[in-house]
C-alpha cells in the first residue's frame, strides 16, 4: 500500500511528524519504576566457642563487579584499592540496610526461630580487582549446642544471589 501526499505543507513532507510523535510518546511515558539489584556470592561459617557451643555465624558477602565499581568510585590512591577505613561508612550503611531482612540468615532451634544480636566485626574490603567483600559476625546472645538444632542453619548460600539494593 502506498500513500501519496499532495500538499507540501503536510506534517510528513515538512519532517515534523516523526519528531513530534516521538516527543509526544516520551511526554506520555511515566518514570521507570525499576529498582537496582545487587548480585552477591555469600560464604557463611558457623563459629564455635572452645566448649563446642555455637556462638554465631560469620558471613562474607562478595559483591558483583557493578556494585563494587560504584562502591569504590573515587576511593583509593594511585590506582590502588581503597582501604578498610575509606570503606567503613559504606560497611555501616550496608549492615544497617541488611537488618531489615534479618541479614538473610535464618535458623531454628527446637522449632523456634533463633535470634541474633547486632553484627560485630563489620568490615568492607576491596581486593586488587576492586571487588568489595562485606564481612560480619552475627553473634548469639546465648550460645547453644549444635545437636539441639532441629534444622540446619541456612543462609542465602547459593553461589550467586540477587538481593534488593537500597
Amino acid at each position: 500500500m502506498t500513500f501519496r501526499f499532495r500538499h507540501k505543507s503536510s506534517l510528513f513532507a515538512r519532517g515534523v511528524f516523526w519528531p513530534a510523535l516521538t516527543l509526544a510518546l516520551l511526554a506520555a511515558s511515566g518514570a521507570a519504576n525499576a529498582h537496582p539489584h545487587v548480585w552477591v556470592a555469600v560464604r557463611s561459617e558457623v563459629v564455635f566457642a572452645p566448649n563446642g557451643k555455637i556462638i554465631g555465624l560469620r558471613h562474607a558477602w562478595e559483591f558483583d563487579e557493578m556494585y563494587s565499581a560504584f562502591a569504590v568510585q573515587g576511593l583509593g590512591k594511585d590506582g590502588k584499592p581503597p582501604t578498610r577505613e575509606e570503606l567503613a561508612p559504606l560497611a555501616k550503611t550496608n549492615v544497617e540496610s541488611l537488618a531489615e531482612f534479618e541479614f538473610f540468615t535464618f535458623a531454628k532451634q527446637g522449632g523456634a526461630k533463633l535470634k541474633f544480636l547486632e553484627p560485630t566485626e563489620v568490615t568492607l574490603e576491596s581486593d586488587e580487582k576492586k571487588i568489595v567483600t562485606l564481612r560480619f559476625l552475627l553473634p548469639r546472645k546465648s550460645p547453644f549446642r549444635s545437636r539441639s538444632m532441629t534444622r540446619p542453619i541456612s543462609s542465602l548460600s547459593t553461589s550467586r544471589n540477587k538481593i534488593r539494593s537500597h
